[in-house]
Formats: C-alpha cells, structure tokens, sequence
C-alpha cells in the first residue's frame, strides 16, 4: 500500500527550494511591515524543515539564510530620491556589489511606486531626498539613522 504525502523540499543546491525561498521572504514582510504574522509563518516553514538542517546544512543554504535573517538583527534600507540621477544609481549599486544579509533594500522613490511603497509602509512615508540629492537611510529595530547622500558614508 502507498501513502500518499505531502513532500517537504528544503534541497537548495544550484536552485534555492520553494521552501526556502518562502521562509526568507515571509521572514522579509515580517520585518519590513512590522506584521509578526508574515514571521510566524516563516519560522513555521523554519521549524518544519529543521530536521534538513540537521542532516544536511549544507544542502540547503537558502533555508540557512532563512534562519540567520531570523536570527537577526535584520536592517532595511530606504532609498530615496529619483531613480534615474547619478547619486541614487551610485547608492542602489554600493548596496548592490556588498554581500548584505539580513538586509532588505526599499526604493522609495518620488513616482507611483515610491507612492505604493509609503502606503503599503507608512514607516517609509517620512524618508525623502535630503536637500534634494537621493539619499539612504539605513533602520533597525524600528528607528533609523541620519540619511547619508554619499555611497562612502552608507557603511558608517
């Protein structure tokens, strides 16, 4: 007699699993929208497939930097200003060439989707462009620092 079951992927390999790819992004929404519903449900999706850890932890490197965003601290980066100028294409592409984990990169920009972005998370509402150049604000556990402009200061 066969049973049929409900397979649990957590195998990463060249491809990050479903799974994987779900825990770290609920865990994401969790962070950026303060909802810990969204976290729940990834530390569920965590503790499900904790047995794969166990076996084999380096067969599922998704699910691992699902577990270490879990672990914290988690950091979100709120750009600002108009995507298309220089100094907003000097920060976007600093964040881009750096290995950041537990870090989540906002664009909220002055057009419809930074529009989006500030109603979907008001938090971000009160970030703007500093003396009009694009600048980053780098948050934390619900408070951010001082905006910086310059891409060598992002990392202050």
């Amino acid at each position: 007699m066969d049973l049929l079951a409900r397979t649990r992927e957590s195998d990463d390999w060249a491809v990050p699993s479903g799974n994987s790819a779900a825990a770290l992004l609920l865990l994401r929404l969790g962070a950026i929208t303060a909802d810990p519903g969204f976290s729940e449900r990834g530390r569920e999706v965590l503790r499900a497939l904790s047995g794969s850890l166990d076996r084999l932890p380096m067969g599922a490197p998704s699910l691992l930097m699902a577990l270490d965003f879990d672990l914290g601290p988690a950091r979100e980066v709120v750009l600002t200003g108009d995507p298309a100028s220089e100094g907003f294409r000097a920060l976007e592409r600093s964040l881009s060439r750096r290995f950041l984990p537990r870090t989540v990169v906002l664009r909220r920009t002055e057009d419809a989707a930074g529009r989006e972005i500030a109603s979907l998370l008001p938090w971000t509402a009160a970030h703007g462009p500093v003396d009009g150049k694009p600048a980053a604000y780098v948050c934390s556990g619900g408070a951010c620092r001082s905006p910086v402009t310059e891409e060598e200061r992002l990392y202050d």
